[in-house]
């Protein structure tokens, strides 16, 4: 697990990718993110501002271009990025993002 201060998120809003399994424990962007943050298996996050929802990838794979939609109201995906000083800790994203921004 990183380190607070080690993880970069890019933020792609109206992104919408397959294979996510809902969290219906986390009811904000931010607490979704930071338990993202703390699984290292987690590659990206959605989070549905409409409904409240919060959607987990683990497979970074399902984020390619080919699985994603780009027109989905309301849903921000956010893709992380670890950098705790190790190349297998990294998760590197397939697309460039909107912004990006460090936790």
């Amino acid at each position: 697990m990183c380190l607070a201060g080690c993880v970069e998120w890019t933020v792609f809003n109206n992104y919408k990718s397959t294979g996510s399994s809902l969290r219906s424990d986390f009811r904000s962007a931010s607490s979704c993110q930071n338990y993202c943050a703390q699984k290292d298996v987690c590659v990206a996050v959605e989070f549905n501002r409409n409904s409240g929802q919060c959607f987990v990838h683990t497979n970074i794979y399902n984020l390619a271009e080919r699985n994603t939609r780009k027109d989905v109201p309301d849903v921000t995906q956010y893709r992380i990025t670890r950098s705790c000083g190790t190349s297998s800790a990294t998760t590197r994203t397939l697309t460039t993002g909107q912004s990006v921004y460090t936790e």
